[in-house]
Parts: C-alpha cells; structure tokens; sequence
C-alpha cells in the first residue's frame, strides 16, 4: 500500500486529495462534436448522390431489357396467349388469318409502354390482352425529355421502324443516361 500513496504523491502533488479529473471539458466535446457533424453530412451528401446515380443507373437498365423484350418478342413472333391469328376461335375477336407487326415500346414523360401490335393496328400487352399496354413508370424525379416517337421492332429481326439511330435520354437529377435504339434493332 506504500506504493500506492507514493503513486498518488507523484501524480497530484503531495497533500492532495485522491480525486482525478474525470470526463472532458466542455470545449473538448464541441469541437469532437462539430467533426463529427461535418464528417457525417459529407457522408449523407455523398450516400445521397451515389443513390440517384443508382437509382438513374437502374431506370436505363431497366427501360433497356424493356426494348429488349420487345426485340425478342418481335424476333419470335410472340403473341402472348391469344392475339392476332388467334386459331379458328376467334376469342379475342381479330381475323383468324391476320398476322403480327411486331412489337413497340411507347414513351410517355413518365412512363413507357410495350405492346404487340396486329397488321391490322390491333394492340395486346403482354399477357395477350387486347387493347391494353404493359405500362412501366419510371421512379420519381426521373423524366424522358424530349418524348420520342414509339420503336416498333418488326417481326423476324427485319430491324425497326426507325428512319435513324434514336436516343432516348432519361433525365434526373442533374444528370441523363442515354440509351440507343439503332435502325437495326440494336440496343446500346
């Protein structure tokens, strides 16, 4: 216990009572404090930006595998489940002998929509219902500017209805993506 007093003789002097300082003075925790909050809304202002370049990022991919669809769906000539040349049943009610166009992909500001479409001008979605659009929104804040005219992909990989390359630019906060539809139906 003797080194215990010596101890205590060498670090608050002799004579003094055994408390020490405990906790931090009051400039110390502003000024941890004041880091603190700067280092965290720099974080917040990074993470934020980073998630509408994700959230763009998605939205381009997302309208890509769309026109994607629509080309793979013109290639094979799908009908979805009842369409043009419907058999003899005539259920959804097109000439039994009418045959597919292909398929478009029309853009509204917000939104963009696939379809089939008959050589009559007949249009299905893609469960084969007649007369409705597969409709997708894009996520808030995003916007297509300007609206460009619809792509139809035509049927057997004869290209597209396109007199020329077309970018569709998806805007968003600051920023656009740009996807390319080519006169032959290529998607970039």
């Amino acid at each position: 216990m003797r080194w215990m007093q010596k101890y205590k003789e060498t670090r608050w002097g002799a004579g003094t009572e055994t408390r020490g300082r405990v906790g931090f003075t009051l400039v110390e925790l502003v000024v941890v404090i004041s880091i603190m909050a700067v280092v965290l809304a720099g974080g917040v202002a990074s993470f934020r930006k980073f998630s509408q370049k994700q959230i763009l990022t998605d939205a381009a991919r997302e309208l890509k595998n769309t026109l994607r669809l629509a080309q793979t769906n013109a290639a094979t000539g799908e009908k979805g489940n009842c369409a043009c040349g419907d058999g003899g049943d005539n259920i959804c009610g097109t000439p039994d002998d009418e045959t597919i166009a292909g398929w478009e992909v029309d853009f509204g500001s917000g939104n963009y929509k696939i379809y089939g479409v008959c050589e009559s001008g007949t249009v299905f979605n893609l469960k084969g219902v007649l007369g409705n659009k597969s409709r997708t929104d894009l996520p808030p804040g995003l916007r297509i500017n300007p609206i460009p005219a619809p792509v139809r992909f035509k049927v057997l990989s004869r290209g597209t209805n396109l007199t020329g390359d077309m970018n569709i630019r998806l805007n968003g906060f600051d920023k656009t993506q740009v996807v390319t539809v080519t006169v032959g139906g290529g998607i970039k």
